[in-house]
Parts: structure tokens; C-alpha cells; sequence
């Protein structure tokens, strides 16, 4: 019997190819994205959970109470709490602490300068508390000896080849570290993708390290514990916190405990190590998956029931000779399994193909490697769905056919309602129409926030960062500001600047250390603070709003301010402001002017009230305002001279262009996943109209003829078929349209400056799925229009 429904199957197949070629291209198409956002999703959804006992590893986090209205989360904790929790806690099975894995570590090799990000130092419990699989040396040797290094697979290679790298030295920063162990590459889903490993006893050895690390005061180190079987979170939480507040003598203070396999959707911690994923992205992403699958499969649907009249004499045959409406069923269910896993075939090829421009677009290293089981869990439901999709109803339809109608002539076709079939043909104009509107607010807002008036000029502006280890040292020397004035001598260079702060992406915050007049006793807000020098204001063309900037040659600016509006709005300072007291971060002094607001962050978030003061002790970064066209030759130059009076460290510059578009690179990024994600879904939904018009001439074949041996035009043949579908797509913009707006409503939530939904947005939107609708479904009008009605008659 199963044999018999192949040869069935395959004979049903070559003898409409068409229809076939259709079903295969539409359900691999569908597949395919969904299969690669199933991946991604997948990936994001299992972030850590490869570590033993996963379930049970928590991170420390700490909660500052600023004010009334304003809590800092951060994802440190002091050197010393783990240790006391440790040894106090019962409930705590292992604890470990490492110091930030986002920082960097300048290698010296052969004398050669390498910048190695990721890198972290580690106290001896992380390899008990995380999973990593060593390929050479061990980590007791690396924690016996503080001058050591553990590098991932990856690193090594890149420095060694196919050297062995056990008991090589390598230069890190001041200290002569001995390669004790190789770690295989962290996985794609690991929240602690380190490319270098230092112990924390190295990190601590530092007279001015152990000194800072060891105050209560600051929050340093990254902090993970096991607990025990079955221990209340919540209630650990609140011990946690008991003990803090009595060490650090602070009682607003709280500590909470977050589960490892959590962290990548936590995006409140500020400035976290972790690269995060917003949760609402995942399920956006979930959703487009799951709708390019049923817009496939509803293709298949419609292309089932558009061929049921040339198959229903062979349906009535069958019972007539004695077959049951059950084979009748599994005969069709599986024809499209059959079809299925022929377009799986075409779903991996294309899977394989496209995977290089996925990994760009992801930003990620997925591979399609049919050996993991992983992979074959995502292909066996996305396999599963489709076939339940595509198989049920054609099957429960055709099946129920009655054969002695049939052999009669009573077409099924022309009889039988067509509102389940117009149902599906509207949930693909609304999901069409979704996805258009979707599409154009992504582009609106992301076109907004890169042509928004920042209030400040970063054209062809240059930035160098000294390191601030060896700052007093270099300024002393005056090192800094012989560079400077060389470097402001060059006929391309309009201007130079010192600051301490990233203009494009200030990343300091403080609170509690700013004192003025008519402040509150319980208003602390949180400013962000920077030095700048006299030229700053000219090269980035800040505008003065009150008073006036700092001046080179007044001692007495080392010691004022200059406030931006939203800083005088925060402190609620009478007007005039300039010449009121100001105090911030030991610094006592005046206002001497208000500048106008300008973006220092990106768009996610409102501009801070910025406090900016005149003490050149604080600057550690250069700014250089080039001509642009030869701003190569700036390079160079600056190159040349950090190479001759900073040797031991990594010349490195950042143009601000290039930074500004690095802070939306993610948000590009999924703006390009969801829009190609949106062109598939629509495509596929071309094949569906192209279906479902074929089904419509068919079951109005005789109709057509008739008409048009009563003098009907092809005109009136191509506007009669399209009635319906104009009327289809109006119910689909209808349906699609609240939903649109909503879904990016919410999406719009995560910028705090946000364009407003246009209503032109869902006429666009609209106008384009008519356009496509009519275009498709004309080609098959056009068809009928233009067959014989002789022909036409005689069909029925």
C-alpha cells in the first residue's frame, strides 16, 4: 500500500510540474527561513545552559538607590563579599570572581604589538564553576603560578601556528606570562567567549589594584555562585542583602541573585560585560519565522485544492473500487509528506548556501552540520509543522468526497463554498501588509536617529585615547602636548581638543557628589560628567546658549562648570544661571556658561544632564579636527609620533563617523535580518496568489466562457477574477493594519527619540500588496481570459 501511494504520489507530480515545481520552491523558500531564524533563536534561547548544573548558577547583582525615582543595576560586586558569602551562606555550594570580561590586554610577541580583547582574570574556583574543555597543559599549573596565561584555541593559533604554545612567554602589559593551558573556543551561546585568561592573584599582586580592589566602596568584580539543591532564591537574595548593607554600613543598598541561563535578555545592568539580546527581538523574530511557514504553507494549501478537479475522477475511482475515506486520507497525508522532505532537500541546500550571509547578518558563526543533534531538533519540528499544515486539510477535503457526485460531473469545485479559501488568502494579505508597514517604520526610524541634528559636528573628527596608567607620567614629561601642538601644526588639521570622554559614546555616570545652590537634601540625580578644554566648544561647534566657555588662559576655569539645558532643568536652577556656586566630584567652583543639548549617547536613551568641568588632570583623550581629504596623512603622522614616544602601547584611533554607526550597527543589523525575512514571506506569498488565482479561473471556467461568447472583453474577463482579490487585500489591510501599528509601537519603545507612525506608512504599505496582488493574479486572468471559449465549455 505504501509503495502504491508513491507511485500515485509521483505520477500526480510529473503529470502538473508546474504545480509541483511551485509547491517544492514555496515550501523550501518557507522552510529555509525558518530554519535559519529557528537557529538564531534557538542559539539565543539557550545561552549558557551548556555549564553543568546551569539551572543552579546564579550571578550576584547589586541594586544603588540614587534617589526617590532613579536605581542604578550593576552586575558587580566588591572583591571581599564573595568570600564572606562563601564562608557565611550554607546555601552557597561554589562561588567564584572574575574582573571584567570585556577588557583588553596589549601582548607583546617577537616584538610585535598585539591588542587582545576579551580578556579577564579569573580566581581559582571559575573552572569548577564553568565548563571548559582543556586541550593542553592543566589549570593547576595556571593557578600555582601567578605569572601565567590560559589562551582559547584561536588566540594561540593566531600567535603561534602550529607551534606548541605550552611554556611560551609572552609579554602581557608590564608582566612576563608563561602559557600554562590551551581552552577550546567558548560556543556560539556563552555569555564568556574570553580570549585570555590571567589568575586574579596576577591582577591583585599590584600594590594600586589590591589597594582599590579592596575598598567597600568599589564595585569591581564579577561574582557567580552554585547554590544547593532546592534553595530559595528569593529568600538567599534577601540574606545576601542583610550582609552586604551591614559591611558596606549601607542601608538602602540590595543584592540580588540572577539565573546564569537569564542574563542575555537582562538588559537593565548598566554598562554589563555581556552582550545582551532584547527578548521582545526573539519573539519578534519567532513570529516571522512562524508566519513565512504558514504563508508556505498555505501555498501548498491552495495549490491542493486548485488541482482538486483534476484529480476528483481519480478520488471517486478509487472509492468506487472499494477505497476507505481513511486510505483516501493517508494517501494524501502522505503526498505531502513526500513533498516535504523533497523541499527539505531543497531547505538544506539553501540553508547551506546562504549561511555565509547569515553569519554576516547575525554577526555569528553558526554551521550547518548535519551530525548535530541540535540542528535536527529545529529541522525535525519546522519538518513536523509543515506537514501537519499542508496535509490535514488538503487530506480531510479530498477524502471526503462523495463518487457518485463526482463520476456524475458535479464538479466539487464550483459547488463547494470558498470561504476557507478566501480566509487564507486574506491572512496572507494582512500578513503581507504587516510586514510592509513593519519594514517602513524600521527605515523611517533608523534613517531618523542617523540624520538627527546630534548639536554637534563630528565630521572628519579624529579620536586618540592615552593610556590613562601612564597619563601622569606622559603629561608630566609634557609628552602629551608636545604630541598635541605637532600634531595641531599640520596644514590638514583645523583644530585639536582634550577631553576625558567619548563624545559619540559617553559611558560615565555619577551621582551623589554634586553639590549647588537651592539643591534638596534627597536629590541626588545622575550626570554625566567630563573635562574638556578651551578649543572643545569651536571644533565640535556646541552652542552657547547663556554665559561662556572655558578660556585658555584663566587659572580660575580648572575649577567651573559649564551645564547643558537639561542639567540646569534637573538641578532647577533660577535664571541667571551663570555665576551660581557648583560643586561636582571634589571640584569647587561656579557656572560659566550653558550649552545648548547635544546627543553624547545614542538615541535608546535621552540625553543626560551633563556637567562639564575645566580640570585638565581629568583629560586623557585627543581630538583631531581634520581636513578630510587628507586626513590619512594625519594618521600617519600621529602614528609616527605615538610610535616614538609611547612604544610599549597600541597606536589606535577611531574616527567619530565610524563610531556613530557602530552604535546602530545591531540595530541595523536586525533591521536587515527582518527585512529579508519580510521580502521571503512576501515572495512566498506571491506563489500563494498565483495559486489561489489559478484555483479561481478553474472553478470559473465554464462562467468565463459563457460570458465571453456573450461579448465579455478580456478586460472585463481580467476585472471580473480581480474583483475578489481587490476586496481580499482591503480586508487584509484592515485586519493588519492595528496590529502593524501596535507591534512597532511597541518596537519604537526602545528609542527614547522616535519618529511618529504616519498614516502614509499603511497607504504605502496597502498600495503595494494591491500592486502585487494585481500583478500576480492579472497573469493568470489574463490566461483565461484569452483561452477559447469553445475550449472553456467543453472543459465541464
Amino acid at each position: 500500500m505504501f509503495k502504491l501511494f508513491l507511485r500515485i504520489a509521483s505520477r500526480a507530480f510529473f503529470k502538473d510540474r508546474t504545480s509541483g515545481l511551485i509547491n517544492i520552491v514555496g515550501l523550501s523558500l518557507g522552510m529555509t527561513g525558518a530554519l535559519l531564524i529557528g537557529m538564531w533563536v534557538s542559539n539565543e534561547l539557550s545561552y549558557d545552559r551548556y555549564h553543568d548544573h546551569a539551572e543552579r548558577i546564579y550571578r550576584l547583582k547589586t541594586h544603588i538607590k540614587i534617589s526617590d525615582t532613579e536605581t542604578w543595576h550593576w552586575n558587580t560586586v566588591p572583591l571581599k563579599f564573595a568570600g564572606i558569602l562563601g564562608s557565611q551562606l550554607a546555601e552557597i555550594e561554589l562561588i567564584s570572581q572574575a574582573t571584567s570580561g570585556a577588557g583588553s590586554a596589549t601582548v607583546k610577541l617577537k616584538n610585535q604589538l598585539i591588542k587582545v580583547e576579551h580578556c579577564a582574570t579569573v580566581d581559582s574556583s571559575w573552572f569548577k564553576l564553568f565548563k571548559y574543555e582543556f586541550i593542553d597543559g592543566s589549570q593547576e599549573a595556571f593557578f600555582e603560578h601567578p605569572k601565567s596565561v590560559i589562551l582559547n584555541q584561536s588566540t594561540a593559533r593566531q600567535f603561534f601556528g602550529d607551534a606548541d604554545p605550552i611554556g611560551q612567554i609572552l609579554r602581557i602589559d608590564t608582566n612576563e606570562c608563561v602559557v600554562q593551558a590551551i581552552i577550546k573556543d567558548a560556543p556560539l551561546n556563552s555569555s564568556f567567549k574570553f580570549n585570555l585568561l590571567l589568575p586574579l592573584k596576577l591582577y591583585l599582586g599590584d600594590p594600586n589594584n589590591f589597594s582599590n580592589s579592596n575598598s567597600w566602596g568599589n564595585f569591581n568584580f564579577n561574582a557567580y555562585a552554585r547554590l544547593r539543591p532546592d534553595t530559595d532564591a528569593k529568600k538567599l537574595g534577601q540574606k545576601i542583602t542583610r550582609i552586604l548593607r551591614k559591611e558596606k554600613n549601607d542601608s538602602t543598598i540590595v543584592a540580588t541573585i540572577e539565573p546564569l541561563t537569564e542574563m542575555r535578555f537582562d538588559q537593565s545592568v548598566m554598562s554589563g560585560d555581556e552582550a545582551t539580546t532584547d527578548f521582545s527581538t526573539i519573539r519578534i523574530f519567532f513570529i516571522i519565522g512562524l508566519l513565512i511557514l504558514i504563508v508556505a504553507c498555505i501555498n501548498y494549501v491552495n495549490l491542493s485544492i486548485a488541482r482538486t478537479s483534476k484529480r476528483s475522477k481519480e478520488i471517486g475511482m478509487q472509492k468506487i473500487l472499494g477505497a476507505s475515506k481513511k486510505q483516501v486520507f493517508s494517501q494524501f497525508m502522505l503526498e505531502s509528506a513526500a513533498m516535504c522532505v523533497v523541499a527539505l532537500v531543497g531547505t538544506l541546500l539553501m540553508a547551506r548556501l546562504s549561511m555565509p550571509m547569515f553569519n554576516q547578518l547575525t554577526g555569528e558563526q553558526f554551521k550547518l552540520q548535519l551530525l548535530d543533534g541540535s540542528l535536527w531538533k529545529i529541522i525535525l519540528i519546522v519538518l513536523t509543522l509543515v506537514i501537519l499544515l499542508t496535509g490535514v486539510y488538503p487530506a480531510l477535503l479530498l477524502s471526503s468526497f462523495q463518487p457518485i457526485s463526482i463520476m456524475k460531473g458535479s464538479g466539487f469545485l464550483s459547488k463547494h463554498k470558498t470561504g476557507f479559501w478566501k480566509g487564507l488568502a486574506v491572512l496572507q494579505f494582512a500578513i503581507s501588509v504587516g510586514l510592509i508597514v513593519s519594514t517602513l517604520t524600521i527605515y523611517q526610524q533608523l534613517q531618523f536617529v542617523r540624520n538627527k541634528n546630534l548639536g554637534f559636528d563630528r565630521e572628519y573628527v579624529m579620536r586618540l585615547n592615552f593610556p590613562w596608567q601612564m597619563m601622569r607620567d606622559l603629561a608630566g614629561k609634557g609628552t602629551v602636548e608636545r604630541m598635541a601642538r605637532e600634531i595641531e601644526n599640520n596644514p590638514a588639521v583645523s583644530g585639536i581638543s582634550m577631553a576625558s570622554a567619548d563624545i559619540v559614546n559617553h559611558g560615565s555616570s555619577s551621582s551623589g557628589n554634586f553639590e549647588w545652590e537651592g539643591r534638596k537634601e534627597n536629590e541626588n540625580p545622575t550626570f554625566a560628567p567630563f573635562s574638556a578644554d578651551a578649543n572643545f566648544q569651536k571644533i565640535f561647534g556646541l552652542k552657547l546658549v547663556e554665559g561662556r566657555w572655558f578660556e585658555e588662559s584663566n587659572k580660575a576655569d580648572e575649577s567651573n562648570f559649564v551645564l547643558n539645558e537639561t542639567a540646569v532643568k534637573i538641578c532647577n536652577l533660577k535664571s541667571p544661571v551663570v555665576g551660581q556656586r557648583f560643586e561636582g566630584n571634589g571640584i569647587k567652583g561656579q557656572i560659566i556658561g550653558v550649552v545648548k543639548d547635544f546627543h553624547l549617547r545614542d538615541m535608546h536613551e535621552k540625553i543626560p544632564p551633563v556637567v562639564i568641568n575645566g580640570d585638565p588632570s581629568w583629560r586623557t583623550t585627543l581630538y583631531v579636527k581634520t581636513s578630510g581629504a587628507n586626513a590619512s596623512k594625519v594618521v600617519d603622522l600621529a602614528g609616527g609620533l605615538w610610535q616614538s614616544n609611547i612604544p610599549n602601547r597600541i597606536f589606535e584611533y577611531h574616527f567619530l563617523d565610524d563610531e556613530f554607526e557602530k552604535l546602530y550597527e545591531k540595530d541595523q543589523r536586525t533591521a536587515l535580518m527582518f527585512n529579508i525575512f519580510s521580502v521571503i514571506a512576501i515572495l512566498i506569498s506571491c506563489l500563494g496568489l498565483f495559486a489561489l488565482a489559478a484555483f479561481t479561473a478553474e472553478r470559473r471556467t465554464k462562467e468565463i466562457g459563457v460570458r465571453k461568447v456573450l461579448g465579455a472583453s478580456v478586460s472585463g474577463i481580467i476585472a471580473l477574477l480581480s474583483k475578489d482579490f481587490v476586496i481580499m487585500v482591503c480586508i487584509g489591510i484592515v485586519i493588519a493594519s492595528p496590529l502593524a501599528w501596535y507591534v512597532m509601537q511597541q518596537w519604537l519603545q526602545n528609542f527614547a527619540y522616535r519618529i511618529d507612525m504616519q498614516w502614509w506608512f499603511f497607504v504605502v504599505a496597502g498600495l503595494m500588496a494591491m500592486g502585487i496582488a494585481l500583478l500576480t493574479v492579472s497573469i493568470q486572468a489574463l490566461r483565461a481570459a484569452l483561452v477559447n471559449p469553445v475550449q472553456s465549455l467543453k472543459s465541464e
